[in-house]
């Protein structure tokens, strides 16, 4: 059975610079793939970063808003739209659906992987601010570094308090932060045990398929250096580290956005 995508966000952009954002092959090279091209009847982007990325697939059907093409996957044609609407003067409402995913992707079904590429896509779409690492669909390295301009114990206390953690990863989350203890997310996410806790410095989650590890170092007086990574899987799951980097994205905005709020809607 085909599945779908559909993403709403709120984008604290112009609805100007996020169509542009939308269209500018420099700008899609910046926040969404590797290679790209946009205007004179083209639209396409591939590369490491994108699912089946090896060469360019997708096929222009409207450049204008709203934007359309077609991409196709696992055999099938699908067709993505985004629609970008103004709130307010320094706010857009952007909506992405896909249509007709059929299939699995790298053991996930297609519409569930597609919605974590997406959503950790737009979530660095958030314009004048450095994206968070994407997801390299050739590599089966999954570790990643970056920097959130927050206090390191800041940053601790938003990974081992259970409400903090909630709040900007969006779902209810359960931790007992010591070793050994337990934790879970909520809504089908993972559940384990904490396998290493050190106050500050380290916090590595485990549960049935891998670890999850965060390292964190000062970066100068008030910003702190996360390496991010996962191990012991048996097998790399690409949607699964793109729904960890997303996550990663909006711990960063939370940390770093003035008058923060989440940036995903519900329908």
């Amino acid at each position: 059975m085909a599945g779908s995508v559909r993403l709403r966000a709120r984008l604290p952009a112009p609805t100007g610079a996020v169509r542009r954002a939308l269209t500018d092959p420099a700008a899609l090279r910046q926040w969404l793939a590797e290679h790209a091209e946009a205007g004179h009847g083209r639209y396409a982007f591939w590369g490491r970063y994108t699912p089946e990325g090896g060469e360019p697939s997708q096929r222009l059907l409207h450049l204008d808003d709203p934007l359309r093409f077609s991409w196709p996957l696992n055999g099938h044609e699908t067709i993505v739209e985004v629609r970008a609407e103004e709130e307010s003067a320094g706010a857009t409402l952007l909506t992405l659906s896909q249509e007709e995913l059929a299939g699995e992707y790298d053991g996930y079904p297609a519409a569930l992987a597609l919605t974590v590429f997406w959503s950790l896509a737009l979530g660095n779409h958030l314009l004048g601010r450095p994206i968070t690492p994407r997801c390299d669909h050739t590599s089966g390295d999954p570790r990643a570094a970056f920097v959130i301009g927050a206090p390191r114990a800041r940053v601790f206390g938003s990974l081992t308090d259970p409400a903090e953690f909630a709040r900007w990863f969006g779902l209810p989350v359960e931790l007992e932060p010591y070793a050994g203890g337990r934790w879970r997310i909520g809504g089908g996410g993972p559940t384990g045990t904490v396998r290493a806790l050190e106050t500050g410095r380290r916090l590595s989650l485990q549960e049935d398929s891998g670890v999850a590890t965060w390292e964190l170092a000062d970066d100068g007086d008030d910003a702190t250096r996360v390496t991010f990574g996962l191990s012991d899987y048996p097998r790399l799951s690409r949607p699964s580290w793109s729904g960890w980097l997303s996550a990663m994205s909006s711990l960063r905005r939370y940390h770093e956005l003035d008058d923060w709020q989440p940036i995903w809607l519900n329908d």
